[in-house]
């Protein structure tokens, strides 16, 4: 996201794709959370207006829609919106305490996720899994809740670390999840089935802010 628009790269090779800038969609918005539908039309966004010193904006999602060039549908939260995930079925918006799964074709609330606090807006989606898997914070210091379609007895809670998570990740199938933690010092890779820690790669005794 840009102060006037977004741009699309590839990151191999890393180069500009598309940019749109300076629509009347986004006159005077910026654009401060972005997410792609995989390579398609389709965008999740946060925006906030200049004019609007109480950044409103940043308490509602929007979808943006390139083929037309216009917005196709919103969701809005009582509190300010740290992250945005999606995939072809499902939408997660993510605020400081709780995530919300929308479907992404009505945009109906199926879930609705308690986290521990959550400013760096943590959540991930897998790609290619049947039914949708999301992994998100838990409630407590460390936690991370796998979630497993809207089956609750799928779901479970797993501690990570002892101190509050910096990085989340999941590989495609969501058979795989890649934690760090705000120390920084070490990454760590977990099965999602059970929570169960497979690898363990330090990076340096000196702690570091460790982003994806």
């Amino acid at each position: 996201g840009t102060t006037a628009g977004f741009r699309v790269y590839t990151v191999s090779p890393l180069c500009e794709v598309h940019r749109r800038e300076h629509a009347p969609a986004f006159q005077n918005r910026s654009v401060v959370l972005i997410a792609m539908l995989f390579k398609t039309n389709i965008f999740a966004m946060v925006t906030v207006s200049d004019d609007d010193p109480s950044n409103g904006g940043q308490n509602k999602v929007q979808i943006w829609n390139e083929a037309t060039g216009k917005f196709a549908g919103e969701l809005r939260s009582r509190n300010e919106v740290t992250g945005v995930v999606l995939r072809r079925d499902v939408i997660a918006m993510v605020c400081e305490y709780a995530i919300y799964v929308y479907t992404l074709g009505n945009l109906r609330v199926i879930q609705h996720l308690t986290t521990n606090a959550n400013s760096r807006g943590l959540c991930a989606l897998a790609a290619a899994s049947e039914p949708w898997i999301l992994v998100c914070p838990g409630q407590s210091t460390g936690a991370v809740r796998v979630q497993v379609g809207q089956d609750d007895r799928a779901t479970h809670v797993f501690e990570a670390h002892q101190t509050a998570l910096a990085a989340l990740a999941l590989n495609t199938s969501g058979s795989l999840i890649a934690t760090a933690s705000e120390k920084g010092t070490v990454v760590k890779v977990f099965q999602r089935s059970d929570g169960q820690l497979l690898y363990r790669l330090r990076r340096s005794a000196r702690p570091a802010v460790i982003s994806c």
